[in-house]
């Protein structure tokens, strides 16, 4: 969706400071729908499981954790990747998932022995973790991107308030006793309080205004049609 866009940005041959300025907008796009996911699952992803697969399933819930935690880091600064393709330099990244496919499935092999699935899971959850040291090194090193900077403007704000709703709620919807209802009360409450925490506090000030040109497109729109 950006690749137009970071092509405009880096036929300007940007500097370091405006590239990764750049990548904040997306990146902070992606925290908001994956942190949401993310936090959600935690806070009813047992309800969600045992409503539709059966409380024989609820394990899973565990699993699936363990895996989300890295994938929603690596998917942070996913959009850098239209980065490698406008710079034509995929091959690195195709490199490293190669490499973490291969220690994946050998970390595999060992821990399944000793932990059974849940050694096939963290294999796979430290193959992803490896993939993110070793891919943002290269973005530091070699596209010259501000790592630490895009990932700490990229949770501003969002990354907090998704993770004391996502408690908040986790603790909550245990009280109710029904999975579906703890499943439905939860996930509304849920999005309430993320989203009015981050609407009040966690927007900065260009999201602000673009969201309050939206609202008053669509009021303007609205008035026009009556």
């Amino acid at each position: 969706m950006y690749l137009s866009e970071l092509s405009k940005t880096m036929a300007e041959q940007p500097d370091a400071t405006r590239l990764t300025e750049s990548l904040v907008r997306p990146c902070r796009l992606t925290v908001m729908i994956f942190g949401s996911l993310l936090f959600g699952f935690f806070a009813v992803g047992r309800q969600f499981i045992s409503t539709f697969y059966g409380a024989a399933k609820v394990e899973a819930w565990n699993y699936t954790l363990i895996i989300l935690v890295p994938v929603f880091i690596n998917m942070t600064d996913a959009v850098v990747i239209s980065v490698l393709d406008v710079t034509n330099k995929r091959l690195a990244r195709s490199l490293v998932l190669l490499g973490a496919t291969v220690a994946n499935i050998i970390l595999t092999i060992l821990l399944m022995r000793i932990w059974g699935i849940y050694g096939a899971v963290i294999a796979t959850a430290f193959s992803l973790v490896l993939e993110i040291i070793i891919m943002n090194l290269y973005y530091q090193r070699v596209l010259k991107i501000q790592v630490l900077y895009l990932f700490r403007e990229a949770y501003r704000g969002l990354l907090p308030f998704q993770f004391i709703a996502g408690t908040a709620v986790f603790f909550l919807a245990k009280l109710i006793t029904s999975p579906l209802l703890s499943l439905l009360i939860g996930g509304v409450l849920y999005l309430v309080l993320s989203l009015g925490m981050i609407g009040l506090f966690g927007l900065n000030e260009q999201e602000t205004n673009r969201i309050k040109g939206m609202i008053g497109k669509f009021t303007s729109r609205k008035k026009n049609s009556v």
